[in-house]
């Protein structure tokens, strides 16, 4: 092999290295500890308000730095639980925020 083939395969490798690199800090998401943590928080906030949650559940759906799901709850003085949408974003820099409605 001359030396203008080594470097088209280096030039190659290099370009398959990246692309692997790139396509996996985007597929990089939430990890168990974080989707527990963020449930624990949700679960926290609802109880400080005065609410009794009955379940808090969050899914990983089609994106992986997303999360969907929602909390069931018991309002102070309701009869019947309540359910609210909730959802999770990951920022690059790994730090999420949530929300529900």
């Amino acid at each position: 092999m001359n030396r203008n083939g080594k470097l088209v395969v280096i030039a190659i490798l290099a370009a398959t290295v990246y692309a692997g690199y790139t396509t996996w800090q985007g597929a990089r998401g939430f990890n168990p500890t974080m989707i527990d943590k963020i449930k624990q928080e949700i679960r926290d906030d609802f109880t400080r308000k005065g609410n009794t949650v009955v379940d808090v559940d969050m899914r990983r759906g089609g994106e992986p730095r997303r999360l969907a799901g929602s909390v069931t709850l018991k309002a102070a003085g309701a009869d019947q639980p309540q359910q609210k949408a909730c959802t999770a974003t990951l920022a690059r820099d790994d730090t999420y925020r949530w929300n529900c409605e």
